[in-house]
């Protein structure tokens, strides 16, 4: 039998996965748990012979330190966050022949209240999408058969359609937060500061989305904003 190289090798594991269901949830943000993507690979590599090595490159990282404060029942308390940037590569090998290997540049982002928290969610978050992207599975909310927008209602067995669901009416006061932190963004462009701190600020506090027009949680939305506040408030501090 002919020995395969290592992206034959790669293509036999992709056969083996055809969609991701997001498993995991936690703080309304649902996503595809590590575990699952593993479990789906993991046997196949191992009869392949192949390898997934993370190269860390933390000579090259940059890591910064984020104060902020926030507002809770009209109490002002500081934070710190530690902010973790660190390029690395992730390299599939081929057991048979080590070699013979693909070299992926990759990088991990972390931000927690422990810089070794930062480090390790920031390289589970970036093993995670890693796999997704490489492999190129959809997962169940960007899978176009779950999007029936323009699908007509299934029919019942009776000829009927099934009828559609209603539309879901708009949360008004949702919207007025996420009017209110679109004014804050810009009070903080105004006051120099940057899109990453502004974007880094957003992400932590809606549980990773950097688009706050994306927030579906009014309670998520008051969160970022007293977040974006409390950055504010330092810029003015610091005018002082």
């Amino acid at each position: 039998m002919e020995k395969l190289n290592i992206y034959q090798k790669l293509v036999e594991v992709r056969k083996t996965i055809d969609f991701f269901k997001k498993d995991q949830k936690s703080f309304n943000y649902e996503y595809v748990s590590g575990v699952q993507i593993l479990a789906k690979i993991k046997s196949k590599m191992d009869e392949l012979g192949i390898v997934l090595e993370p190269h860390v490159k933390h000579s090259e990282g940059k890591y910064f330190i984020f104060e902020y404060t926030t507002e809770s029942y009209g109490k002002e308390k500081k934070n710190i966050d530690y902010i973790v940037d660190v390029p690395m590569d992730y390299v599939w090998v081929n057991a048979d022949n080590p070699s013979d290997r693909v070299i992926c540049n990759w990088g991990l982002y972390g931000q927690q209240s422990d810089i070794s928290k930062a480090f390790g969610s920031g390289l589970t978050y970036s093993e995670r999408y890693f796999l997704l992207k490489y492999f190129g599975i959809p997962t169940d909310d960007l899978d176009p058969d779950s999007k029936g927008d323009d699908k007509k209602p299934a029919p019942k067995k009776d000829g009927k359609p099934t009828p559609s669901k209603p539309e879901t009416k708009p949360d008004k006061a949702l919207d007025a937060e996420i009017k209110n932190i679109d004014k804050k963004v810009t009070e903080l462009r105004e006051k120099k500061v940057t899109d990453k701190v502004i974007g880094d600020t957003i992400k932590e506090t809606s549980f990773g989305k950097l688009n706050f027009t994306q927030i579906k949680d009014v309670k998520v939305a008051k969160e970022v904003l007293s977040a974006l506040t409390g950055v504010l408030n330092n810029m003015k501090q610091g005018d002082k």
